[in-house]
């Protein structure tokens, strides 16, 4: 590294935890300007299920090379169906992404793409900068992140499910403000350890300074990471939204078209379903204990299994249910059960008559929650709600 370099870097950080930043833009007026000028999407293949690459980007206004105003948050809103699985890939710790291009140290195989970032601090540019599967936070509703170093400064991407179509929320939270980062080009890969990225595995200093091997790095190889949406009846998009620093309450939004998925009669489904009562007993009262099970196709150059849309159960004749029967039974209404929201159900102790336990690829552990009684509506007297409110997914069935 030059001298001018490390005098440049040194300067820019001194700037950054002064929270200073010399902008021409600097006038209230200038930063009204900041807004999402551009928003792309891509795969590079679109079969349904198919363990593709993707590619976002956004692009901000800016004056030249010089943003309107500092980014502060940038969220992407994918559309159901975009799915990952953090689960198959090593992760990286944030002591091991470090707090510099030169201390960066995640492991190769915690790679999961690249993102394309242009900057005007330390070094005003456009740099290729890895990005990798983090270790997300625990005890928060973040199910999954990623970070890269922004050239110069740690940047993280939280992942979080959306309550309602369970769609993936990634949001660049904290975007360091000393970059100026004006334009984002980010590619996730499909599958991780395919040897078509091997020329992209390079380290963030390698990122800014050259240095990496030529022909590439290799990696053992191993499971997919983000697979296609397996529907192909849907118009999807993504909608990105800027948060400034200097305007935090005036957001800038833009949407553009998600590429049309296409194959969808290739893939399999072939789920399976069990139930036993409790208590075999003729007349007596009795619980039920069921399973559901769908298979899924985790092979590198397989497809994902189609994601089940609904699931209907015809019990055998005489078995009766009465809900008037447990003294003091209560119910839960959608107000309680907090529907659509990412926060906790509020079902009373009494609602409760089971649970459900779900093994889910793209979570940690198994998902635990419990059944509970609905309120009656008019034309529903009897109902149910299947909740699970752990490793930051809010997942409530009606």
């Amino acid at each position: 590294m030059s001298a001018a370099l490390r005098t440049a870097i040194a300067t820019v950080s001194v700037a950054a935890l002064l929270g200073v930043w010399a902008s021409p833009a600097s006038a209230a007026e200038e930063f009204d300007k900041f807004a999402v000028e551009s928003v792309s999407a891509s795969l590079s293949s679109t079969q349904a299920g198919k363990h593709a690459d993707m590619t976002l980007g956004v692009k901000l206004t800016r004056d030249g090379n010089t943003p309107y105003a500092l980014v502060r948050d940038l969220e992407f809103e994918l559309p159901p169906g975009v799915i990952g699985n953090p689960q198959a890939i090593e992760t990286c710790t944030a002591e091991q992404l470090g707090d510099s291009s030169e201390n960066s140290a995640c492991p190769f195989e915690s790679q999961v793409g690249t993102t394309l970032v242009r900057v005007v601090q330390p070094v005003p540019g456009v740099f290729k900068e890895p990005i990798y599967n983090m270790v997300p936070p625990k005890g928060t509703d973040i199910v999954a992140r990623l970070g890269f170093i922004a050239v110069g400064w740690p940047a993280f991407i939280n992942i979080r499910v959306d309550p309602v179509d369970f769609g993936l929320v990634a949001t660049a939270e904290g975007v360091p403000s000393a970059s100026g980062l004006s334009e984002a080009v980010s590619t996730i890969w499909g599958l991780p350890s395919d040897p078509a990225h091997d020329e992209d595995r390079i380290t963030p200093k390698e990122a800014i300074f050259g240095g990496a091997p030529v022909g590439g790095r290799s990696i053992t190889p191993g499971k997919p990471f983000f697979s296609n949406p397996t529907d192909c009846s849907l118009d999807r998009s993504v909608q990105v939204t800027a948060r400034s620093y200097q305007l935090p309450d005036q957001p800038s939004s833009k949407v553009a078209s998600f590429p049309p998925i296409t194959g969808c009669g290739k893939l399999s489904f072939a789920p399976s379903f069990t139930t036993a009562l409790t208590n075999p007993e003729a007349f007596a009262p009795t619980g039920l204990d069921t399973e559901l099970t769908v298979p899924q196709d985790e092979s590198p150059q397989g497809l994902s299994s189609s994601t089940m849309k609904s699931a209907r159960v015809v019990f055998p004749q005489g078995i009766a249910i009465n809900p008037a029967a447990a003294d003091g039974l209560e119910g839960c209404s959608e107000e309680d059960v907090n529907f659509g929201e990412n926060v906790d159900a509020d079902c009373p102790d009494a609602a409760k008559i089971g649970t459900i336990e779900a093994e889910v690829p793209a979570l940690e552990k198994t998902l635990h929650g419990a059944v509970y009684q609905r309120t009656p509506e008019p034309g529903r007297l009897f109902g149910l709600w299947l909740v699970a409110d752990e490793q930051g997914v809010h997942l409530k069935l009606p």
